[in-house]
């Protein structure tokens, strides 16, 4: 039997908890950064159900960069080549100088739907009344939104793109609302604020 002892590598205070405390230290540090980043923002998924496309909103708004427009909007409806969707009983255009995006997401003219739930929708940044989102009149901000409008016909009749993305606002403010087809897989929807 040898009762000889190995030599042991000191190695200071890197014991099993002291091995973890990096890690906590750099989760602690994400989570802090990620704490000034509000926007959750909306997305709007659409599909086609039977006959009809069906889009759907989940999401919530951050307000503080927005600014009520005045100019209400009523009617559900899709004008895809204009940038407008709309579902809405009496909602709220809210708009702000940042505010961004494409101008179409798809080839549609006007198409009158219906809608249920809370009222949701986005009109471009070159839309007649300056682009925004459109919200529930008594909406207040962070609260969820959850609506669907119903238009008929298919995504291909539409000629809906498989996403795009609005964004306005800046640093912890910033927000998104996204149109996007319920079959793009998340990883491959991206966008950016700024």
């Amino acid at each position: 039997m040898n009762n000889q002892k190995r030599p042991i590598a000191k190695t200071g205070n890197l014991g099993p908890a002291s091995s973890r405390r990096p890690l906590a230290f750099m989760v602690a540090v994400l989570l802090c950064a990620c704490a000034n980043t509000a926007w959750a923002g909306v997305t709007v998924t659409y599909e086609e159900v039977g006959a009809n496309v069906v889009f759907t909103a989940s999401g919530s708004i951050n307000t503080t960069d927005l600014t009520d427009s005045g100019n209400s909007a009523t009617g559900s409806f899709v004008f895809a080549s204009s940038g407008l969707l709309q579902s809405s009983a009496a909602g709220v255009l809210w708009n702000d100088a940042t505010f961004a995006g494409p101008a179409s997401f798809g080839t549609s003219a006007f198409i009158a739907g219906s809608s249920t739930g809370d009222d949701f929708g986005v009109r471009e940044p070159g839309s007649f009344a300056g682009g925004g989102v459109n919200l529930p009149t008594t909406y207040v901000s962070g609260t969820p939104i959850s609506g669907t409008l119903t238009i008929a016909g298919t995504i291909a009749s539409l000629g809906l793109v498989p996403t795009v993305t609005y964004t306005w606002g800046s640093g912890p403010n910033a927000d998104f609302f996204t149109i996007r087809d319920v079959n793009v897989p998340v990883e491959l929807v991206s966008f950016s604020i700024e």
